[in-house]
């Protein structure tokens, strides 16, 4: 005899996701904007400031250092939205307390990305003579580093929403972040396509003019600048699914066999 059919997981269509998330940043645009603005203009300081000093050790630090202010700023921003689902008023200051409370458990996931950021940097400003000698071009190995970057946050996409639930240590907000994205199959993908689309861009004209610590600079405000955007979609994307998941019906247990003679 065959199973009763079980229920699918219906997911709220990502558009509408979109137009909430729109809607609420637009509701209090003063408070994202000027946590938008702190970390990108902390973020493009960074990477001047490294570009102007020059040196190995300066520039294997540029990715680390906008890699630690995109997700601090994430992070605040989430922080500022979990405000508003609960009916508050968001506060920039209240959210980086906020922010500031979770830090260990924040950061935790994303130190082996910070430091292997470092190190691949570190590496490639310290060979650059023997892999010029290669003849790899600067494009090929920027969009390397970037590549490994994308394939290790992808699937911790939602672990900064996760980190604000008290009761979830970094290994379970992980965890929780992984199964949530697996189970929302390309949602993940395009809210992120739709949140970096202006800094890619960017990225991709400054690739064909020339590559510098200004545009680099700029690129990191585009980057950076997106947090609001991506903190709210993810709130809602994570929410969304995790609540359907947890309520969709479980495949009945079948009843042990017994043999018939």
């Amino acid at each position: 005899m065959r199973n009763a059919p079980v229920a699918e997981v219906e997911l709220r269509p990502l558009a509408g996701i979109f137009e909430e998330a729109i809607g609420t940043l637009r509701q209090e645009l003063s408070e994202y904007s000027f946590i938008a603005l702190v970390g990108s203009v902390l973020g493009a300081l960074a990477v001047l400031l490294c570009g102007v000093i020059n040196t190995p050790v300066s520039l294997s630090l540029i990715g680390p250092l906008v890699a630690l202010t995109a997700l601090l700023t994430l992070a605040t921003c989430a922080a500022a939205f979990g405000c508003v689902n609960s009916h508050m008023q968001p506060d920039a200051g209240s959210a980086a307390l906020a922010m500031l409370r979770r830090l260990p458990v924040l950061l935790l996931p994303w130190l082996p990305l910070l430091i292997g950021l470092w190190a691949g940097s570190y590496a490639l400003a310290a060979f650059a003579d023997v892999i010029d000698k290669a003849r790899v071009p600067d494009t090929v190995q920027m969009l390397g580093l970037i590549g490994i970057g994308v394939l290790y946050a992808y699937p911790r996409s939602l672990t900064v929403v996760a980190s604000f639930d008290e009761e979830l240590t970094s290994s379970q907000a992980q965890s929780l972040s992984a199964f949530v994205v697996r189970e929302s199959g390309r949602r993940v993908w395009i809210m992120w396509a739709i949140v970096l689309a202006p800094a890619a861009l960017m990225m991709a004209l400054s690739l064909v003019v020339t590559l510098d610590t200004v545009t680099g600079a700029l690129i990191t405000c585009f980057f950076v600048g997106a947090m609001p955007l991506a903190a709210a979609m993810q709130t809602l994307l994570f929410y969304d699914a995790a609540s359907q998941i947890e309520l969709a019906p479980r495949p009945a247990a079948t009843a042990p066999r017994t043999a018939t003679r």
